[in-house]
């Protein structure tokens, strides 16, 4: 059965986004209103040898990630004009998107704001401050899941 369910997502990923070139770096978005937090999330993410792409705002991320393919985005829940929680439910409820990886960055700890991101649809939370090693293995690990998917469905 797990087998089946495999298949049936790796279809559904090459019928609904369109593949980087083998020799493309993955590339990630960060959406995130505060400058400095954000530069730094894209300084560690690019250590990792990822394209990153920069959004100000919940509304500029999600026209980003329409027009472009992205591998994974990272989003806070406290942003402007398009708040983390509605970005979560338009990326969601979008064919092309709802099974692209979302890594919520908040500073938020209560079990509700926890709760309510991954209902809505979050792959994983992370709190702030962040332990920037374990920040770095987890989008190691995200990207690396992702680039698996892509080249399993390369091949079918």
């Amino acid at each position: 059965m797990q087998s089946a369910n495999r298949c049936l997502t790796v279809a559904y990923l090459v019928m609904t986004r369109e593949p980087h070139p083998p020799d493309q770096r993955p590339r990630v978005l960060i959406a995130e209103d505060e400058p400095f937090s954000r530069k730094v999330a894209c300084g560690r993410i690019a250590a990792l040898g990822a394209t990153v792409v920069e959004a100000e705002d919940g509304a500029a991320a999600l026209t980003l990630l329409l027009q472009e393919p992205f591998d994974a985005a990272i989003i806070d829940l406290e942003m402007p004009k398009l708040d983390g929680f509605q970005l979560l439910g338009c990326i969601r409820g979008h064919p092309k998107l709802r099974h692209l990886p979302i890594i919520v960055l908040s500073g938020r700890e209560d079990g509700t704001s926890i709760r309510r991101a991954l209902a809505a649809g979050a792959t994983s939370y992370l709190q702030k401050p962040l332990n920037w090693t374990a920040f770095g293995e987890h989008i190691r690990s995200v990207l690396s899941l992702r680039a698996q998917l892509r080249t399993a469905a390369q091949a079918s």
